[in-house]
């Protein structure tokens, strides 16, 4: 019983958590506001719950700023260049009845290339969190992880679709015309049906810890597919195992007590050169 309350015990570890969900959550919300800068929060939030999921000691307003700084140039371009092609694909399907009967034949095309782009988000920002890759090579792995583990992608896109639902409201509130330059329409079709008292749900949810809390739970999903195709991970992980017997070790033969370790490290990011060529594709299975 007494474990609950100690330091490194679930209590703690709970309350941490919520900490670093209410903060980072504020931090994205505060850094988006100029609407060119969501990428490079987005990116920014990605590292400070990676950080939390691989249980490394956090910063939340060191780690973030770090991350906004180092990664705004490609975080901003890779998210201006998505941007770009949803306002692409969605004037083009509110277009479609002008094109008569070639609508059905052009529509199909549409929707599969808008389904990637949303498939892409989710790995992309997690990727440009954690390793160096040139932006090419960040968008060919992210469509190859997101198409691979197609079940993964499904939880993550739900998750995300949950959590869009209040900015959609949000910025229809204050201008309607985005929504229709940059909203599908079958998101705002979804979201029309809608009960109200989910906005009201997911609307308090989405001031707390909204946003956080899918990158949380995604970047929990996604890390697990990182350390299949990442060596880098694979070795670090195997490295900080030896490193925690050993100060296991050491700490109980003069102590007698293996209380008081530091079981985290400061794992920065990681230089990978996005060559998939090289990735162990024995498991095609989501796990």
């Amino acid at each position: 019983m007494n474990g609950i309350f100690r330091m490194d015990g679930p209590l703690y570890r709970i309350g941490n958590a919520l900490y670093y969900l209410m903060i980072t959550n504020l931090l994205w919300v505060v850094f988006s506001i100029p609407i060119f800068t969501v990428g490079s929060s987005t990116t920014a939030l990605f590292y400070v719950m990676g950080k939390v999921v691989r249980d490394e000691d956090v910063s939340v307003f060191k780690d973030f700023w770090k991350s906004f700084k180092t990664n705004f140039k490609q975080g901003t371009i890779v998210w201006l260049v998505m941007l770009l092609f949803i306002f692409i694909i969605n004037t083009n399907i509110r277009s479609m009845p002008l094109l008569g009967d070639m609508a059905k034949y052009i529509m199909p095309l549409q929707y599969a290339i808008l389904i990637e782009i949303f498939i892409l988000s989710v790995y992309i920002f997690p990727l440009i969190s954690r390793y160096e890759m040139k932006t090419k090579d960040l968008i060919r792995t992210s469509f190859f992880l997101g198409n691979r583990h197609i079940f993964t992608t499904l939880l993550c896109l739900a998750m995300f679709t949950i959590t869009l639902y209040p900015i959609v409201v949000i910025i229809a509130t204050i201008s309607p015309a985005i929504i229709e330059l940059f909203i599908p329409y079958p998101l705002i079709a979804i979201f029309a049906k809608f009960n109200p008292e989910v906005l009201n749900k997911t609307m308090a949810l989405f001031v707390i810890l909204g946003v956080s809390l899918y990158a949380l739970f995604s970047y929990y999903l996604v890390f697990r597919i990182f350390k299949k195709y990442m060596p880098q991970e694979k070795e670090l992980e195997e490295k900080k195992k030896r490193e925690l017997q050993e100060d296991y070790r050491d700490n109980f033969r003069h102590t007698g007590s293996t209380d008081d370790i530091d079981d985290t490290e400061d794992i920065h990011e990681i230089d990978y050169n996005g060559d998939i060529s090289d990735i162990d594709d024995t498991d095609d299975t989501d796990e």
